[in-house]
């Protein structure tokens, strides 16, 4: 149920944050987030780091809830959101942690 949850609140902050005429370059850096979660949790859980309770949905060990909620919705606001400046990059990198 936590994952739903937290699923939810993801697609949530995902439609007041986002812009959909950039949403078409920007999903790639969602997708590509994604695809890094599923490579660095499948081989974390294979070696015994740790392991998710209550996964609901899983793929490939993990949450469906957890990949396609906070990992897609954070890799698409990065992009969106990068700043050009490199001073502000520090502060976007605060910003997206505490995300």
């Amino acid at each position: 149920m936590e994952w739903i949850i937290v699923f939810i609140k993801s697609w949530i902050l995902l439609y007041l944050l986002v812009d959909l005429k950039r949403l078409k370059v920007n999903i790639w850096c969602g997708v590509l987030a994604v695809a890094l979660q599923i490579a660095i949790d499948t081989r974390a859980i294979s070696r015994g780091w740790y392991h998710i309770n209550r996964k609901g949905i899983s793929i490939l060990g993990s949450s469906l809830f957890f990949t396609l909620g906070p990992v897609l919705v954070i890799g698409i606001l990065m992009a969106q959101y990068h700043p050009r400046k490199r001073w502000l990059r520090i502060v976007n990198v605060f910003v997206i942690s505490a995300l």
